[in-house]
Parts: structure tokens; sequence; C-alpha cells
């Protein structure tokens, strides 16, 4: 399948952060990203959320308590 290069820098991106932040909690370490980084990520995985949820590649939405975000 072929896909734009924005959309698979996109999921590269999504990929490295998610799974980043992953090996570092694994590995005791508090990661942190520029606010830059977190706002495109979260931008790029809001944009094939629907999609990935049909795909079966996410799980249905959920909300998050304001008190447990990050700033």
């Amino acid at each position: 399948m072929e896909l734009p290069a924005s959309t698979v820098g996109g999921m590269v991106l999504g990929e490295l952060v998610i799974h980043g932040w992953d090996l570092a909690r694994a590995t005791g370490q508090e990661p942190r990203w520029a606010d830059d980084v977190g706002q495109a990520t979260h931008q790029e995985i809001l944009s094939t959320a629907e999609q990935g949820r049909q795909m079966g590649i996410y799980g249905p939405a959920i909300t998050v308590p304001h008190d447990r975000i990050h700033a």
C-alpha cells in the first residue's frame, strides 16, 4: 500500500515517541520531550485514530481526567 510521505512520517514519529516513552519508563527513567514534539505527536495520532480503531490498532477513545494529564 502506498502512503504519502507525511503520513509515514507521522506514523514514525508516533512510534518513536510512544515506544520511547514505554522503554524509558520500563528502565526507571522519566521521559521528557519538547512541547512541540508532544503536540505534533498528539495531532498525528488524532488524525489517524478513527482509521486505527476501524483496523483494530487502537481501542475505543477514553476520557482522561484533567488531573492525570501532565503539562
